[in-house]
């Protein structure tokens, strides 16, 4: 199995990793009153960037004593985790971009913080439903990804 072939889809996703962390991370200290399931992303992020960071660092030496088959099958399934991962994430920064341009025309100003005002608060809590099964299916994939290097250490 050609390493350079998963670890080439990596470096994509831990940078759509880090820009929706950064986007939560911005918002959050933008807003005074932010969503909780904002700093679960973040978290959420994080899990996933180690995640993939431990499959970049694999070398041709930690796979060798896997048959052939199953290293093709490794390869196919941290593909399809890569790529599950990258449409959600792109899919929550999408929705997290609209909120924050929807945000910045709205809301109370105080001091250098900005709180949720009525009309950012129904939007989110309207977008939040969505954001929250995204949410879930990333930490589907972060337990598969998981799941995927424990059972190759074994």
């Amino acid at each position: 199995m050609e390493i350079v072939g998963v670890t080439l889809a990596i470096p994509p996703l831990l940078l759509e990793c880090t820009k929706v962390a950064k986007l939560c991370h911005d918002m959050q200290t933008k807003f005074q009153n932010a969503p909780n399931s904002l700093a679960h992303i973040i978290t959420e992020c994080n899990s996933v960037t180690h995640n993939l960071s431990e499959v970049q660092d694999l070398d041709a030496e930690q796979l060798a004593y896997l048959p052939d088959h199953r290293r093709d099958l490794f390869r196919q399934q941290i593909n399809r985790l890569t790529l599950g991962c990258i449409n959600i994430l792109s899919r929550i920064e999408r929705d997290l971009e609209a909120f924050k341009e929807f945000g910045e025309n709205d809301g109370v100003i105080v001091g250098p913080l900005r709180r949720f005002g009525r009309k950012d608060r129904m939007r989110f809590v309207w977008n939040e439903d969505e954001i929250t099964e995204l949410l879930e299916r990333l930490r589907g994939y972060e337990t598969s990804l998981t799941l995927s290097l424990s059972l190759l250490k074994v």
